[in-house]
Parts: C-alpha cells; sequence; structure tokens
C-alpha cells in the first residue's frame, strides 16, 4: 500500500479506513467511522484526556450495531502532526504479537529534558530540585535515555478504558506500554514549535501542505 506524502488532516484516517477495509475483510470491511461530540462536562479544563477516551470507547460499544469486539483503538490527537501511517501499523503490528501488551504508543528521546534538571520555585521563589536524585549530574545523558509520550498516536487496548489504572499519569495507556521511537515529535502548543513541525515533515517527506 503506498502512502501519499501530502499533509491533509483526513489523510491517516483514510488511509487506516481503507487498509481495515481492503485488509481485514469481513467483519472489519465497511465499517463506518463515527463523529461523536463530548458532553459540556467532559469539556472543562479539569476534564482528563482518559475520561473522554473512555467515554467515546464506551459510546461506541454501546451504540455498536455489529457483534465485533473492538480489538484495540488508535488514538489520535489533532494537535500532534507528528505520526506516520507506517508507525501506527507498526504499533498494531506488536500488540498482535505479544498479548501481554496493554498499549503501544509514540516516543522521542529527549536527554536535555531529563528530570534531573526540572526544576521548581520554593517558599522563596527561589529555584529547587523537583525531583532529588543522589548521582544526578550536569550531564544530559546521566540518567540514561529519556523517552516523552509524545503523543502522535496511542494504539491501546479496550481493557485500558475500561479500568483506567495503568502507568501515572497517563493512566488510560496501562503498565506494558510498547514504545514506539521516533524523533522530534509532540503535541503542539505554542507557536515556537511549529518550525520543528516543519522540519519534521519535510525530514518525513511531506512537501505538500493542504
Amino acid at each position: 500500500m503506498a502512502y501519499p506524502r501530502k499533509v491533509n488532516p483526513e489523510t491517516i484516517g483514510a488511509l487506516i479506513q481503507h487498509y481495515i477495509a481492503t485488509r481485514t475483510g469481513p467483519p472489519y470491511a465497511g465499517k463506518v467511522i463515527r463523529y461523536k461530540e463530548r458532553p459540556s462536562y467532559l469539556c472543562s479544563h479539569d476534564a482528563q484526556a482518559g475520561e473522554v477516551y473512555q467515554f467515546v470507547y464506551q459510546e461506541l460499544r454501546l451504540h455498536d450495531t455489529t457483534t465485533v469486539d473492538f480489538e484495540m483503538l488508535v488514538l489520535l490527537m489533532a494537535n500532534a502532526p507528528m505520526v506516520t501511517p507506517e508507525i501506527i501499523m507498526e504499533g498494531i503490528a506488536a500488540l498482535r504479537a505479544d498479548p501481554s501488551l496493554d498499549s503501544a504508543i509514540t516516543v522521542s528521546k529527549y536527554n536535555f529534558w531529563n528530570p534531573a534538571r526540572a526544576r521548581k520555585l520554593n517558599e522563596e521563589g527561589l529555584l529547587v530540585a523537583m525531583v532529588n536524585f543522589q548521582e544526578a549530574t550536569c550531564d544530559r545523558d546521566c540518567l540514561g535515555d529519556t523517552y516523552f509520550a509524545d503523543f502522535g498516536a496511542v494504539i491501546v487496548r479496550p481493557r485500558c478504558l475500561d479500568k483506567l489504572d495503568g502507568l501515572l499519569p497517563q493512566k488510560w495507556m496501562g503498565n506494558r506500554i510498547f514504545p514506539l521511537k521516533q524523533e522530534g515529535g509532540f503535541d503542539v502548543d505554542f507557536r515556537w514549535q511549529m518550525p520543528q513541525v516543519t522540519d519534521w515533515l519535510h525530514q518525513h517527506r511531506y512537501t505538500e501542505l493542504a
């Protein structure tokens, strides 16, 4: 299956739907991708992502008219564009190969943001260590490689959304999490991140903006 290298909000979803319809056959073929608006109580600043995912999953399960159980769910964030169809398929393959895995998530290595470098303000307004490590140094690699979930994609089993009792702080990812390693991913919240997004897209041969 050839993937077009074009930045389009519908591209990845359409490719996944095409893959399901053409590669798996019945009973998945032709299944409809639904749109569900979240209720007002899940639109507040206090609403947790896991609660939203759990609500949507439960709604889909409740209103799905087929007898097909959900094997896994692919969670994508609208403000996290650094994800390819290939890495999603890698996550699906990892979960199918190892039933003990709870999820597979895209991560990026950011050693310069390792927790030994994190600071917070004390009562005097001065910087102190956020986390105390006995052997931490100013070397960015002192704690080994530091991986952050970049939220490009999370492929998760339904059992994780049933319980929400996984590894903090994203309890909806479960405890046995497979890393889908990439470089430079994150969810975009600030303007200064946009040049990195552009560079990432060009590095992955996305050259046409739509």
